[in-house]
């Protein structure tokens, strides 16, 4: 809830109640994180539904390891992502275009 606030920004997916549509967004974004998409295919849901940033935390690794905070496996170096800040506990990664 705090990035929209603050980044002043539309966000895809967030929690059930407060997102429209949230089964399908859903569903496409597990597909996008877990590498279900292709790289044309995540290319494509990136451009297509307008998405600008990519925020992952350790919220989002559901008991993995953490260093997968830091090496995401869903990250490919064909997409076309930036990452502009990590820390610890969240990367984030601005689409280009």
């Amino acid at each position: 809830m705090l990035v929209p606030i603050y980044a002043q920004v539309h966000v895809y997916t967030a929690r059930e109640l407060v997102t429209v549509d949230f089964t399908p967004k859903a569903i496409k974004g597990n597909n996008f994180f877990t590498n279900v998409m292709s790289i044309q295919e995540k290319i494509n849901f990136l451009r297509q539904e307008k998405i600008n940033f990519l925020v992952y935390s350790i919220y989002d690794l559901a008991g993995m390891d953490k260093k997968y905070l830091q090496q995401p496996f869903w990250l490919f170096k064909d997409l076309p992502l930036k990452l502009i800040f990590a820390n610890s506990k969240i990367v984030i990664y601005k689409v280009l275009e």
